[in-house]
């Protein structure tokens, strides 16, 4: 009997242990790799419940629902708090509830008709793109919905551009939900996309957090951007937070802090594969490079000494293109002959480990996100540049030394390092999916110096970090420095 007592207990507590805890590590995991979703229309019935419905009154009046307001709902499911919050916003006011799933805006859309309620407007759209102007909204609430959303920063960059000035955003999490985040990551979240915490509510099991928009500023080292197309000036849009340019338009916004001059899902070729492998590997990048840096026998700061020395900033601006997670700032930010340190890279996620691993030195370091191949800065602009590693897998090398070169000021010496032929087969046996990134085969890796233009001073190759890496250096001609001028 005790047996089949303590099985019978087993059972649930088990079923608990996998709901509150492994499918939270699950969640966590997927989501690293970009990988959330919804809950599908067919499981409604999990967000839609006695228990869920006896509580949407009270979490409705901690969002804090004024009549007349224009209020948004991201994510409302099938509508569990979509009637109750359209009668608060009142008939002067309007609901608009927003749903990436036409099964979900259906039954919302269904409830609505039998409440009769005239105030609700409902769209199919994805979070990352609002269908709302600018400044549109008063108050925003998600209630168990951020951490489904597949890039939560790009929709709360677009919360942030729908609401109106001093507009409330509202977030609710649940500890039974498997993609709940702790109060602190959450706060953490939405300050850094534009917003400052006004309200808490509940505790740690069931919580709401009330935000209100602030203003943003535009970004650091706007002063050095330029359109990566063009090359005209940009000037910044507060109400779409975004960088435009002034000769053909086009916005580029701005996300956590970092301007965004490419979309991932944009890219082509080597780019767009290469992009999407660095994404995942930036969680073990500082770990992989430890380990690659001991079995060369070398130091870390030997080793990255060995080519950041090389360059000649003269108290100027330094720009590492493929700054990756920041590996190389410790040997560049403070040194008494580097000014500005600024970085771009293609990876999305190389930036996020990046960015965190600046706010915990406490280091301004500007970043973009960008393609080597279209430069987001004026011309004649830094002092050095360098790149370290991604150069082999460029879509065009040339494109990329071109653009370099255009951004470098006269006078100033390029270093670009990457792995030989001896340095790439290492990657295929020890890196996965770096083999698999070349549908078909990839060809011997060459230093690109066929690629660098006709010109250039004191062009040289040779090998660093003990045969493992080539290093391609020359310099921009300085014209103001020859005889006769």
């Amino acid at each position: 009997m005790r047996k089949f007592l303590a099985i019978l207990l087993a059972i649930p507590l088990s079923l608990a242990f996998f709901w509150l805890v492994v499918m939270k590590i699950i969640s966590r995991l997927a989501a690293s790799f970009g990988v959330s979703g919804p809950c599908p229309a067919a499981l409604s019935w999990l967000v839609d419940n006695p228990v869920r419905r006896n509580a949407v009154s009270p979490l409705l009046d901690r969002v804090g629902i004024r009549p007349g307001e224009r209020v948004l709902e991201l994510g409302p499911g099938p509508g569990a708090f979509t009637v109750e919050a359209a009668r608060r916003a009142g008939r002067g006011g309007r609901l608009v509830a927003v749903d990436i799933q036409p099964r979900m805006i259906a039954r919302v859309e269904a409830r609505v008709r039998r409440a009769g309620l005239t105030n609700v407007e409902t769209h199919v759209a994805s979070a990352h793109s609002l269908p709302l102007p600018a400044a549109s909204i008063d108050r925003a609430f998600l209630i168990t919905v951020l951490g489904e959303i597949p890039d939560p920063n790009r929709a709360l960059a677009e919360l942030h551009r729908v609401l109106a000035p001093d507009g409330v955003l509202s977030v609710g999490e649940a500890f039974m939900d498997p993609d709940y985040p702790f109060p602190a990551e959450t706060i953490g979240r939405v300050e850094a996309a534009g917003f400052r915490l006004a309200e808490r509510h509940g505790n740690l099991w069931n919580y709401t957090l009330n935000f209100r928009r602030v203003r943003n500023d535009a970004p650091a080292g706007m002063e050095l951007l330029a359109c990566p197309t063009c090359h005209a000036a940009l000037m910044w849009v507060e109400a779409a937070n975004a960088l435009r340019c002034t000769a053909c338009g086009v916005d580029y916004p701005v996300r956590q802090g970092i301007p965004h001059f490419i979309e991932p899902a944009t890219l082509t070729g080597l780019n767009r594969r290469f992009a999407r492998l660095y994404d995942w590997f930036s969680w073990f990048y500082r770990l992989f490079s430890r380990v690659a840096f001991a079995v060369i026998g070398m130091s870390e700061e030997a080793a990255r000494r060995e080519v950041l020395d090389r360059l000649e900033p003269r108290g100027g601006r330094v720009l590492e293109v493929s700054i990756g997670p920041g590996v190389n700032l410790p040997y560049l930010v403070g040194r008494p002959e580097v000014g500005e340190v600024h970085g771009l890279d293609i990876s999305l996620g190389q930036l996020r480990r990046c960015a965190s691993y600046l706010r915990r030195q406490g280091w301004t370091v500007p970043l973009y996100l960008g393609n080597a191949e279209e430069l987001p800065f004026g011309d004649a602009t830094f002092d050095a540049i360098f790149h370290i590693g991604g150069i082999n897998f460029f879509n065009d090398k040339a494109k990329a030394i071109a653009e370099m070169i255009r951004a470098a000021k006269p006078g100033t010496r390029i270093v670009i390092c990457d792995e030989n032929e001896r340095g790439a087969r290492a990657y295929e046996r020890t890196l996965p999916g770096f083999k698999r990134s070349f549908q078909g085969g990839r060809q011997a890796v060459t230093a690109p110096v066929d690629a660098v233009p006709s010109g250039m001073l004191d062009v040289r190759v040779f090998d660093v970090w003990k045969g493992w890496m080539y290093c391609l250096e020359f310099r921009k001609p300085d014209n103001s420095m020859t005889p006769g001028n």
